[in-house]
């Protein structure tokens, strides 16, 4: 039985003496949010990167600022089905001429009819 004393005594000096996580003691920088637009939301990709062509064709100033990773196209994923959604992160656009939000083009969102019929809030 001393032995199993010792051991468990041993364990509670070694967690006293162990040094403070370095986790716990680095100050966590706020997370910063990037300009996002919603350009297209459609169940055909096609239609969707036409979609961000309008976009482009529309605000030809703004899209020359894009970079090639600044165009997220996500592909979404339902019970039964895909959509796309493009994205464009307006990261390095001059804060001057950044276009306004706008409805996506095209807004063929399958969950709409589910949110409306569950009484959900969009979550664009």
């Amino acid at each position: 039985m001393d032995l199993h004393r010792g051991a468990a005594g041993g364990a509670c000096i070694l967690a006293r003496d162990r040094a403070p996580s370095k986790a716990k003691s680095r100050a966590r920088k706020p997370r910063e949010r990037m300009p996002l637009l919603v350009i297209a939301k459609s169940s055909d990709k096609d239609a969707a990167l036409a979609g961000l062509d309008r976009w482009k064709a529309r605000h030809p100033e703004a899209a020359g600022h894009l970079a090639v990773d600044d165009v997220l196209v996500d592909s979404m994923r339902g019970r039964s089905s895909t959509w796309t959604r493009v994205r464009v992160n307006l990261r390095n656009v001059p804060e001057a001429i950044r276009p306004p939000h706008e409805p996506p083009d095209p807004d063929d969102d399958p969950t709409r009819e589910w949110r409306e019929r569950h009484g959900k809030e969009s979550g664009s």
